[in-house]
């Protein structure tokens, strides 16, 4: 386990990308081989190894968009947001309607919203002492997803929808369907806050 050395990453492409002659169904089937390698990579926080297969892909094919995204993707785990709004620019139209995109935009949006809120624990205090400030309880929902606590985000926006349906054009629901966007239906986060929002709306 750990890091896969330069000389295999380089071995590994070259079969994968660099067959020749390839047969004509095989570049694709290729490029999909170098796509699970490159997000098995991510799936073990090897960024840099993911990074360099992903780099080669684009060389082989510079329009491809699963590549885009991992790059960009790659940039947000290592904690710059710009490059990543950047890179995924790069993405075609048709490449905007994978699902990989849609929630990697989702999280950036997010991110880019939480930028010069307080932090939660100083929300936490004002918010203690006017409960029913829904403004200032949908601002902590944003910091806290911006602090990874995803389920107290959830929690909060229901809180503000339990209290008030009506509020800001029903923005809490609708903010809470963007988040459940940006971490994927499977997040558990994304299954308990559907959950508790079923029992707001349907009690």
């Amino acid at each position: 386990m750990g890091a896969i050395p330069e000389s295999e990453i380089n071995a590994f492409i070259d079969k994968v990308l660099k067959a020749a002659p390839p047969a004509p169904e095989d570049p694709a089937a290729q490029i999909e081989a170098a796509l699970e390698q490159a997000q098995g990579a991510m799936d073990a926080g090897d960024f840099a190894t993911a990074s360099q297969i992903y780099s080669q892909i684009l060389q082989f094919d510079q329009q491809n968009d699963e590549a885009i995204i991992g790059i960009a993707t790659i940039h947000v785990k290592l904690g710059d947001n710009d490059k990543a709004q950047q890179t995924l620019m790069a993405v075609s139209e048709d490449g905007q309607k994978l699902e990989a995109y849609q929630k990697l935009s989702a999280a950036l949006n997010l991110a880019a919203e939480a930028e010069g809120l307080e932090e939660t624990d100083a929300l936490e205090a004002k918010l203690a002492t006017d409960p029913d400030n829904h403004q200032m309880r949908f601002d902590l929902a944003i910091a806290y997803n911006a602090a990874g606590d995803k389920l107290k985000a959830a929690e909060n926006l229901v809180t503000i929808i339990k209290k008030d349906r009506d509020w800001n054009e029903d923005g809490a629901r609708t903010k809470l369907l963007e988040l459940f966007e940006a971490w994927g239906p499977m997040d558990p986060a994304s299954v308990k806050g559907r959950r508790m929002l079923s029992a707001v709306l349907f009690s």
